[in-house]
């Protein structure tokens, strides 16, 4: 971590460069009546006589706004007054704010912002881009057509231009090419790439890759030239996301010359984001994900797989094709393993992809395109058939795995002969990732390894997957080491045709005492890559609300599958970017407590999942020790922010910090403290509650009412598992 954020935190921060495309949330805004008190708050006496209001009031002092934009502002002289009128009620919370952080000590003030369209001019090849037309080519499908409405959109919404779609190719065009197996250039840009470039003419190309990478060229010339962001602040918990909720970069002039030339391709063919990207399908292709696309002719999700997923459960068991009431076996964890050498389960299974596979073709779905996979993954759960037969290949091959592979095999031969070029997806994953001592994976097998905490060891949280970093350690039992499953990683690899992994990013379990888990994930996409796996499928669990650092690695995951040769500055100045955006001016105080937080982990291996606890992570001497400093660190950040949506973020953010310190100080302050110490713990304790209240702070889904609180007992008193256990994890 302290590699990643000390790049972050010793980097010259360029701030106030950017502009939310409208307001976010005007119920979070301060009224008139909200500013007055805020700036009594922050400057006192030195706050009386100013004037406050929003567009009506502004009139009276003869200024227009009528071109201002929902957040925009003025600050000025006025005769004798200093005046802040806002747009709206939001532009005021934000104009109050930067006059008090900026502007309160000068004797003469006159600032605008806000005012007219983001970005004032672009400029290809030096020529206005008022003089261009967006051409598309005669037949394009739905998805080239659905990109060249996304530009003409994007660009008009950040210089006020609309550029015409035209069918014919013109003088000053911006054009779009399909590019198709029989060019040369679809060895390199396959079916996602693309390059953006200004001929010397001046015209400007997006080349794409067959299917989509007209599309992911567009949004890249969107972020990357024009100064977009297609980020959000999921922290806001809007039901929907609309263009209002992106963000674009303020800029006079944009210049794009000629001779531009940017080729891009993805480090992976399958790219899935996590939750959000499941709600918000729009966000989703924007950052270049497409296993929310997968099979739609709108996105030309086409010719791609993806990890595998309980297929069986989820199919032939569940339209009872197999029937596990038949397997003589244990039940784990609510389910059972079929018997996967029983020739009428096989048979059967076999049959309903069949079906499944007829219905699509009927439907006029294609092979390769539509129609990929089947997903014949093994349940969830340990629970193994034993009969004489399935414990002959585990003799075989030395472990569940064999009659696993051999359920496979037999399916992908079948399946493979009936419809060429289908793959058959498994799960290398609960007793089955120790690969095989014999049998081998068939070309059409495509293999899911997961990183997960398996059945006889864990995975760990606090090092890369590579296992380069991780020596022993233990948790209920289990080692934890990520060198354990990268040999087995790496072996799955040289005998799959097709590999593709599950990683479980993210603070799982107590993830109201969260780590930081920003650091491994650049490394793990580069060890992926290094392997050359066909994508990643992450699992998180859905973050809360306070979860900031969840949200971030959301985020980082989709810029991730996308680049995974990203360098360590590169990668660092994401999570800068993403911050300042979400946090404002306060964002180096925020990334001060994250490289903090990092020195508070453990040197040593640990998981997040349900297999630790807090203090196996974490240095609560240290945490205790330096609560004072945390909570100063976000209350300068808090005085920085420049809207009320920033602030209410930083507060969210605040709300774990807030609780571990409570944890870590509660015995030596408020049961074994001095009368100081103590009175501090309370007042500390308030200033909790103050916040964790409204915001429904939970640890495993357990929200306190407003009556449980009771400072005279241990804060975790409450907040336990969602399996209803009572221990005093905290002491674990």
């Amino acid at each position: 971590m302290r590699k990643i954020l000390s790049l972050i935190v010793a980097a010259v921060m360029i701030l106030g460069a950017f502009a939310a495309c409208s307001t976010q949330d005007e119920k979070r805004s301060t009224t008139s009546s909200g500013a007055k008190k805020y700036l009594a708050e922050r400057l006192g006496d030195a706050a009386d006589g100013i004037v406050l209001g929003t567009e009506a009031e502004a009139e009276v002092y003869g200024i227009d706004m009528s071109d201002f934009r929902a957040e925009g502002y003025v600050i000025k002289n006025v005769g004798g007054d200093t005046v802040i009128f806002g747009k709206t009620e939001d532009g005021l919370d934000r104009g109050v704010r930067y006059y008090v952080n900026h502007l309160a000590d000068a004797e003469n003030v006159n600032h605008t912002s806000g005012e007219g369209y983001r970005v004032k001019s672009i400029e290809i090849a030096g020529r206005d881009i008022s003089e261009y037309s967006i051409y598309l080519f005669e037949g394009a499908d739905e998805c080239h057509t659905f990109a060249a409405n996304e530009l003409q959109k994007y660009i008009e919404l950040a210089c006020g231009v609309h550029l015409d779609i035209v069918r014919t190719p013109v003088e000053h065009m911006i054009a779009y090419e399909q590019v198709m197996p029989e060019d040369e250039r679809f060895e390199v840009l396959g079916d996602d790439g693309f390059t953006i470039s200004v001929k010397d003419n001046g015209d400007l190309y997006i080349s794409g890759g067959r299917w989509r990478g007209c599309m992911y060229g567009t949004y890249e010339f969107l972020e990357k030239y024009i100064g977009w962001r297609f980020i959000v602040n999921y922290q806001a918990m809007k039901d929907t996301i609309t263009d209002d909720d992106y963000y674009l970069y303020e800029a006079e002039l944009i210049e794009l010359p000629a001779g531009l030339e940017d080729t891009q391709v993805p480090s992976f063919a399958y790219r899935q984001g996590r939750y959000q990207g499941y709600a918000y399908s729009n966000i989703a292709i924007k950052q270049k994900e497409n296993d929310v696309i997968r099979g739609s002719a709108a996105y030309n999700g086409y010719g791609y797989g993806r990890g595998a997923n309980h297929g069986l459960l989820g199919g032939p068991i569940k339209h009872g094709y197999i029937d596990l009431s038949m397997v003589d076996q244990l039940v784990i964890s609510g389910v059972k393993q079929p018997c996967f050498t029983d020739d009428v389960i096989i048979d059967t299974a076999e049959q309903y992809y069949i079906d499944q596979i007829e219905a699509k073709l009927d439907k006029g779905q294609q092979i390769g395109r539509e129609i990929v996979e089947v997903d014949i993954a093994q349940n969830d759960t340990p629970a193994f058939c034993t009969c004489d037969t399935c414990m002959e290949y585990v003799m075989l091959d030395g472990s569940d795995t064999g009659p696993m592979l051999y359920f496979a095999n037999t399916l992908a031969e079948r399946l493979g002969e009936r419809y060429p070029g289908i793959y058959v997806n498994i799960l290398v994953y609960m007793g089955t990732t120790k690969p095989p001592k014999v049998t081998k994976p068939l070309e059409n097998v495509s293999c899911s390894y997961c990183f997960y905490c398996d059945t006889n060891k864990n995975y760990c949280s606090n090092h890369s997957l590579n296992g380069d970093d991780c020596t022993v350690s233990e948790s209920a039992g289990l080692p934890i080491n990520n060198a354990l499953y990268a040999a087995e990683f790496e072996a799955w690899c040289e005998i799959a045709n097709r590999m593709t992994v599950w990683i479980y990013p993210g603070n799982w379990y107590y993830n109201q005492i969260p780590t930081t888990g920003l650091d491994t994930l650049l490394d793990d996409f580069r060890y992926f890559k290094e392997y050359k796996i066909h994508g990643v499928y992450p699992c998180m669990i859905s973050p809360s609300s306070w979860d900031t650092q969840d949200y971030l690695i959301t985020y980082l995951l989709s810029e991730l599958a996308w680049n995974a040769d990203m360098t360590d500055e590169e990668y660092a100045a994401l999570i800068e970017e993403y911050m300042t955006i979400f946090f404002g001016e306060g964002t180096p105080y925020l990334l001060e407590y994250l490289d903090w937080l990092e020195t508070t982990e453990k040197d040593t291996c640990f998981t997040t999942q349900g297999h630790s606890y807090p203090q196996e992570r974490q240095d609560f001497i240290k945490v205790k020790n330096d609560y004072g400093y945390c909570i100063e660190l976000f209350e300068n950040a808090k005085a920085l922010a420049g809207s009320a949506l920033q602030e209410k973020g930083i507060e969210l953010f605040e709300l774990p910090m807030r609780f571990a310190g409570l944890v870590a100080s509660y015995e030596d302050h408020y049961v074994n403290g001095n009368a100081e110490e103590k009175a501090l713990y309370i007042e500390r304790y308030e200033e909790f509650k103050a916040l964790a209240i409204p915001n429904n702070f939970a640890l495993h889904g357990r929200v306190l009412a407003e009556e449980e609180y009771d400072v005279s007992l241990h804060p975790g008193t409450g907040h336990h598992p969602a399996n209803g256990t009572k221990e005093e994890w905290w002491t674990k």
